[in-house]
């Protein structure tokens, strides 16, 4: 995400706010496309447990299947940059003349400014959408790919930004002089989706991001999607 002039810096509280506009707009976006979504990880946890945020979160996680995900993309990449809402994504490095570390995409207001910690993001509020890929079915191949899978995050999430220790700092450091960030971002990509076919598969996790370690989760495990209503939003699965 870029930097732009004239726009409104936001503390916790107003970015909260912002956030939740984000959402509203996301899910008027999806009714209109007929696309489906789901909240996740500790957005999900807050609309259930709190009926809203975890006091101590301040950002929303939402997972679309992979073939909603990509009509959402086609969609809303097409925006003008002029417009309030603007999706960042692998495909728009050259539209906002950034560098888009993610394989996954963002939902950013480009009216706010927010101070993001630990990674080199700099713009406005935004929501993260992940797209949700089949894993393989075979124990082995699971095996391989979650290793892989975990790799890449680690060199993806170190080269961009700071992390706690000073040691991981300098190792990211070197990782950013040897490795282009797009190589090992484009490579996640393709392992999460390299298993699109499977259709038939019950086991969808985000493959883009978040790792799903042998403790917990595996094969003999699938996932539990619920239906819920974040305030006045309707969730869709």
């Amino acid at each position: 995400m870029i930097g732009k002039v004239n726009m409104k810096k936001l503390n916790s509280k107003e970015t909260k706010q912002v956030l939740l506009q984000i959402l509203v707009f996301f899910d008027e976006f999806c009714k209109k496309n007929n696309l489906r979504y789901t909240l996740a990880y500790g957005t999900l946890l807050g609309a259930a447990r709190h009926e809203g945020f975890i006091p101590w979160d301040d950002d929303i996680d939402v997972e679309m299947p992979l073939s909603d995900y990509r009509k959402c993309l086609s969609i809303l990449e097409k925006q003008p940059i002029s417009s309030r809402y603007q999706l960042h994504s692998m495909n728009t490095e050259l539209k906002y003349n950034e560098k888009y570390y993610y394989p996954f995409a963002k939902l950013e207001d480009s009216q706010t400014q927010i101070h993001i910690f630990k990674t080199h993001d700099i713009g406005g509020a935004f929501i993260d959408i992940f797209p949700m890929t089949p894993l393989p079915r075979n124990e082995k191949l699971w095996y391989f790919y979650n290793k892989k899978a975990r790799l890449l995050k680690i060199m993806i999430s170190g080269i961009d930004g700071t992390n706690r220790s000073k040691f991981r700092n300098s190792v990211s450091y070197l990782e950013g002089k040897i490795f282009n960030y797009r190589s090992i971002r484009n490579s996640l990509w393709n392992l999460a989706t390299k298993y699109e076919t499977h259709n038939s598969s019950s086991y969808l996790v985000d493959g883009t991001w978040h790792d799903y370690k042998d403790k917990n989760f595996s094969l003999k495990n699938g996932l539990i999607l619920i239906i819920l209503y974040y305030s006045k939003v309707t969730i869709y699965l």
